[in-house]
């Protein structure tokens, strides 16, 4: 009967446990691109920004294809709001990661966010606030003067007067049983002023949908009935 009871109770636990591994050995990073938004290049910049497909900055792959235009700038346009619509159309996407920084740039704002789009109407935004979340490329201008990140932003490359920061975004449980559909983009910002630029964006993935975790802790519910139906014997 004790033993009945260590094993059903071991076999619950070793399923959930299996489970939660599983899910972290699945994350799956997907480098997203958006050619169709490619209106200049980063390393028309100078001071060598990285670019290459399969890039890992940060701990995270990165495509930037080299050789052509390769960054949305939404300083190609002067003044009001301008945003882009990427697809991704990735099921289980659980973290974003991005490389952006900005041009001039100001503190607070929200002069750029990001919004997130799911199926069955999963929905998040993300402000990204000067001085915090983003940042100007170049280091103490005159322009630029927006110098701070505070995590979960972390820079990922720099020369001293040129550098380029990683945003890390955690969607909602809404969208761990749905496809993300888009990530849409939007700066409202003005040149001289704030405007920012797109480098790269990656999506993390975890395909186990949310069912399966039901299925897990109905099991482990079932523990006390089995351990009852033994005791019996």
């Amino acid at each position: 009967m004790r033993k009945s009871r260590c094993l059903t109770w071991l076999a619950a636990a070793g399923l959930l446990l299996f489970m939660a591994s599983a899910a972290q050995a699945a994350m799956t990073y997907t480098p997203v691109g958006f050619p169709t938004f490619y209106n200049d290049r980063i390393t028309n910049r100078p001071g060598g920004f990285p670019e290459g497909m399969g890039l890992t900055l940060g701990g995270i792959p990165f495509n930037i294809p080299p050789g052509q235009n390769n960054i949305w700038w939404s300083g190609a346009y002067p003044n009001g709001l301008i945003s882009i619509n990427i697809p991704v159309n990735i099921f289980g996407v659980r973290e974003v990661h991005t490389l952006i920084n900005t041009g001039w740039g100001k503190t607070g704002g929200p002069y750029t966010w990001l919004e997130f789009y799911g199926t069955n109407g999963a929905y998040y935004r993300k402000d990204l606030y000067g001085d915090s979340d983003i940042r100007g490329w170049q280091q103490d201008s005159t322009y630029w003067t927006t110098n701070n990140i505070s995590l979960p932003t972390v820079n990922v490359w720099g020369n001293g007067t040129q550098r380029l920061d990683k945003q890390f975004i955690t969607l909602p449980e809404a969208f761990a049983d749905e496809t993300l559909l888009s990530i849409t983009m939007s700066d409202s910002g003005a040149l001289d002023f704030s405007r920012s630029y797109l480098q790269g964006l990656t999506v993390g993935s975890v395909p186990i949908p949310g069912s399966l975790w039901l299925l897990g802790g109905g099991l482990l519910g079932l523990a006390p009935a089995l351990r009852r139906h033994w005791s019996r014997r």
